[in-house]
């Protein structure tokens, strides 16, 4: 199973069914969907294309699985970065996995501004939320690359189960983080088999409580949906 196939069996079975609560608000499985194919878009134009990297840089919010799902169905890899680390250990992560894109929320500008002569392969950082954060022309803002109303359907890519869908880096207490890659196959069966485990049904409400960025948590996202 491809991660993106989540997705599409819960907007077709579930469309108006609550699907997200974040803060004061909240998007059905239809709305979801909606966001992430624009999003897909979005990263198109901006030469995402299979097996690119897009590093995420944020806390747990609505972005995180928007991003976590358009970067899937693009058939392009995630690498979720742990917020808590410096701007260098930041930067080696972001040289170290090569990510083309990087999605962050504006509370980690200050982690970025200090490395940005040192960015790497990063050509675009696309800003979360309602603030502006222009400081160089590299930096977007999601919400208005989600402006392009185009609905059209976008080819899914040729992804194959034993593909990179995620890489996460471990903590580098002996030495220098290492980039673990997950295959679409590793996470979908870590997702059903903890279905399993917990006896998860659709009628069952998820609280994200552990960080996104890591796989404590990060299993939900598949799971659940």
């Amino acid at each position: 199973m491809i991660l993106s196939e989540t997705l599409r069996k819960a907007h077709q079975l579930f469309p108006t069914k609550r699907a997200i609560v974040c803060g004061n608000r909240q998007w059905t499985y239809l709305e979801f969907n909606d966001r992430v194919h624009k999003l897909v878009h979005g990263l198109r134009t901006l030469g995402v294309r299979e097996d690119d990297k897009v590093a995420i840089l944020h806390p747990n919010c609505h972005y995180f699985l928007e991003s976590d799902y358009g970067v899937a169905r693009l058939g392009a890899v995630s690498v979720p970065i742990n917020y808590r680390l410096s701007p260098r250990e930041v930067a080696f992560i972001l040289l170290d996995s090569e990510s083309k894109i990087l999605i962050a929320d504006p509370l980690f500008q200050k982690q970025i501004d200090p490395i940005r002569g040192d960015l790497g392969t990063v050509e675009k950082i696309i800003w979360t939320g309602e603030e502006t954060v222009h400081q160089e022309p590299r930096d977007l803002s999601y919400e208005a690359l989600l402006l392009d109303k185009r609905l059209d359907r976008i080819p899914d890519p040729m992804t194959e189960t034993e593909q990179t869908a995620q890489i996460y880096y471990t903590s580098g207490t002996t030495g220098r983080p290492k980039g673990v890659m997950l295959s679409h196959r590793n996470v979908c069966a870590h997702a059903l088999g903890t279905i399993a485990e917990l006896h998860l049904t659709d009628r069952d409400v998820w609280i994200h409580a552990a960080p996104l960025f890591h796989l404590a948590d990060a299993w939900a996202t598949w799971a659940i949906t």
